[in-house]
């Protein structure tokens, strides 16, 4: 069976644990204890480019989707998606960058590619993100122009979950934070330690008169 994120924590089939599992290995990082250094962005920073996938997938039986760099995930019950037996449903999964959409609700700022899905549905599936930072909401958006919440679980490691009923493009959400970058901070803090110790030691070094 696979996971239901609208009935408090999910419920995952022996396949989907096994992708799950991958993504795990592949991203051990919490979305909730820090940030992921071996995200793959869109532009090529941190880890590498992000990926898409497309394929032609079964109407007749559960199955999943995921991306090469396994960052995203859809899992689709038999119902999902329409078609006769034997029938294949074209689907698309694919990173975009966020900064090239409207702005996020006020207070949160992307923790991940957004991510566009593009496919036919019959019936409710689900969407697994990876995230870079902790999470606090998955979001969506028919066209790019607007976004709404949508309900989200943590599953592992830096993966959240949630509901997949309609396409669209799909985005984690952490807390966005003004002031001074975190790295910036102790980088700074750095210095000043070391501008400190250097003039302690000049000080003990000058002769008492």
């Amino acid at each position: 069976m696979a996971p239901d994120f609208r009935r408090g924590r999910p419920r995952v089939g022996a396949a989907v644990a096994v992708a799950l599992a991958l993504l795990t290995i592949t991203h051990p990082a919490s979305a909730h204890d820090g940030p992921a250094l071996n995200y793959r962005w869109v532009d090529g920073s941190g880890a590498g480019v992000a990926a898409g996938r497309a394929a032609d997938l079964p109407a007749d039986r559960p199955t999943e989707l995921w991306t090469p760099d396994m960052q995203a995930l859809l899992v689709l019950p038999a119902e999902a998606l329409p078609g006769p037996p034997g029938a294949t449903v074209p689907a698309e999964l694919r990173p975009v960058d966020a900064a090239t959409l409207a702005p996020l609700p006020e207070g949160l700022a992307p923790a991940s590619n957004a991510y566009l899905v593009d496919l036919d549905l019959a019936a409710s599936g689900w969407i697994v993100l990876a995230a870079a930072h902790p999470a606090v909401a998955l979001l969506r958006s028919s066209d790019g122009s607007t976004w709404e919440v949508v309900p989200h679980d943590r599953l592992y490691g830096s993966m959240v979950g949630g509901p997949l009923e309609e396409p669209g493009l799909f985005l984690v959400a952490s807390e966005a934070r003004g002031g001074v970058p975190a790295w910036v901070l102790s980088g700074g803090a750095l210095a000043v330690g070391l501008a400190l110790l250097f003039v302690e030691r000049r000080r003990r070094r000058q002769p008492v008169g």
